[in-house]
């Protein structure tokens, strides 16, 4: 009998017996046929301290008073705690891509790996598995990846905004805009928009604006983090989540995320923040 407060679970055939106590939101459960899970259990000790490791630098880095050179150190720490991450996913998968474990993982943790890799990987699946919704997403990550390159036409989205109409990227054309992936329950992403505002604010009236896409759920905290980070550029979101359409088409593995798009609808940069974004900024936009 296991314990969780909320946790993958992975069911083969046999009895299943549940208990939930919905007061305390903890959940017992007992398998008859529990060989999937338990590998599950072993790989998720050896990956989970390296998930709060990597949580607790990047939202470090992001504390008030940290130096460049403090921003520095924690950014290569958690590019390091990433790699070791990858790492671990890499080789759990590569033994096993026959079975729905390794389908999982490689959904839930490889698809940031370059796009050439993570299709080789893809590759080396039973044809059976590349059925799962877990490689399915694995697929919209590489399709996506490939069309949201630099040097790209932007893949063009429409999603409702604020008010429930619907807004469409085509209606940018002729500006510069930054498409911004954030999230009302994102640290990192609350962090960076001072700097958005402060972008929007100096280039708003030079041929530059800002589209939000909100990977929220609830609209009510969504709209409530738009009003109290001041951010008055337009904003749209199908409430999905993870599951937002635009970010399949751009392939957003994390948030923050952003990208640069020109006149022409042409894919220009990514992920620009704080001096580079202005810096960006004041070579391209008059």
């Amino acid at each position: 009998m296991r314990q969780y407060v909320k946790e993958d679970m992975f069911i083969e055939g046999g009895n299943i017996t549940v208990e939930c106590d919905f007061k305390k939101k903890m959940l017992n459960y007992k398998l008859e046929n529990d060989k999937t899970d338990k590998a599950y259990i072993e790989y998720w000790k050896r990956f989970s301290p390296l998930v709060r490791v990597a949580r607790m630098t990047i939202d470090s880095s992001y504390l008030p008073g940290k130096t460049a050179d403090e921003k520095k150190t924690y950014a290569a720490v958690y590019k390091r705690v990433c790699e070791v991450e990858n790492d671990v996913a890499r080789q759990f998968v590569k033994e096993n891509t026959n079975n729905i474990l390794g389908a999982f993982v490689c959904s839930s943790s490889l698809r940031s790996l370059p796009v050439d890799e993570l299709e080789a990987i893809y590759n080396r699946f039973d044809p059976l598995m590349k059925n799962t919704r877990f490689l399915k997403a694995v697929a919209d990550k590489i399709k996506g990846t490939r069309a949201a390159v630099t040097g790209n036409q932007a893949p063009l989205f429409t999603q409702n905004g604020v008010d429930g109409k619907p807004l469409s990227l085509a209606n940018y054309k002729g500006k510069y805009v930054l498409v911004d992936f954030w999230a009302s329950w994102c640290g990192p992403c609350r962090a960076e928009n001072p700097n958005l505002v402060a972008a929007y604010a100096q280039y708003k009236n030079k041929n530059f604006s800002i589209l939000g896409v909100s990977l929220d759920e609830d609209k009510k905290a969504w709209m409530k983090a738009i009003k109290d980070d001041k951010l008055t550029w337009d904003h749209v979101s199908d409430l999905k989540g993870w599951q937002n359409e635009a970010v399949k088409m751009y392939a957003v593995g994390a948030v923050p995320q952003n990208f640069l798009i020109d006149p022409q609808g042409k894919i220009i940069a990514q992920n620009l923040r704080g001096e580079e974004l202005k810096a960006t900024l004041e070579k391209l936009v008059k």
